[in-house]
């Protein structure tokens, strides 16, 4: 059987000790029905996996005895910033799962010109999020901020700074991303991309407009493909 992953925040670790509450306790306890003695992973944030045996399981805590603590090496070497453009629930779901599965470090949803859906659900965010590190076996949970306006997140973009645009016809991805340093924002937008404003706005703040492809992409399938092309570059 595989070892399963739990997530706790820092304080929960201690010498040999990891403690796990919260939804993550309702998960170990009732939805796996784990026992004292069962083996799990418990994950901090700090970049190690802590191999544990359940020792005591109370009221609304589970006590780990930590055996082995292990770098985990699954993160980019490259950490990417991930500004997108909010879109319908489902569709966000999606995009917010894939890009934690890729290796996106932080996800921040934007209001642009175009963008027609107003509600985001950060704690569900937060759900997917968890799960999608379980999946792919991260030992860093990405943050996931609050909605903010485009300006905002132009204005505090770092490292470098990439614009998806669809009517961009000469920076192709393999070009933009071809030599990168060790920090990346990566601007999508939601349905109907960018106004030129936008655009212009974005450009002179340091962004660098490139093109997906000649095709029209949903902005979740061109979150896939861009964290995926970055990944790949990043990890050669």
């Amino acid at each position: 059987m595989d070892i399963r992953r739990f997530y706790v925040k820092a304080e929960n670790i201690t010498g040999d000790r990891a403690i796990i509450t919260g939804d993550e306790f309702y998960h170990v306890t009732k939805v796996m029905r784990y026992k004292t003695g069962y083996k799990l992973i418990v994950c901090s944030g700090d970049g190690y996996d802590y191999f544990c045996e359940i020792t005591r399981i109370g009221d609304k805590e589970v006590e780990c005895k930590i055996t082995e603590k292990t770098f985990n090496e699954r993160e980019l070497s490259t950490e990417i910033t991930l500004y997108l453009g909010l879109i319908k629930p489902e569709r966000m779901d999606v995009a917010v799962q894939k890009a934690v599965e890729i290796g996106v470090k932080k996800i921040v949803p934007v209001i642009t010109e175009f963008t027609s859906e107003k509600t985001f659900k950060k704690d569900r965010a937060e759900r997917i999020i968890i799960e999608a590190c379980k999946q792919c076996s991260r030992a860093i949970v990405p943050e996931i901020c609050e909605v903010k306006p485009f300006k905002e997140c132009v204005d505090e973009a770092s490292g470098d700074k990439l614009m998806a645009y669809e009517k961009e016809t000469v920076v192709k991805a393999k070009e933009a991303f071809s030599s990168l340093s060790k920090k990346v924002s990566l601007l999508i937008g939601s349905e109907g991309g960018f106004s030129q404003e936008e655009v212009d706005y974005a450009k002179s703040k340091g962004f660098k407009t490139f093109s997906l492809g000649k095709r029209i992409l949903k902005s979740e399938t061109a979150v896939i493909a861009a964290t995926s092309a970055l990944a790949i570059f990043t990890e050669e």
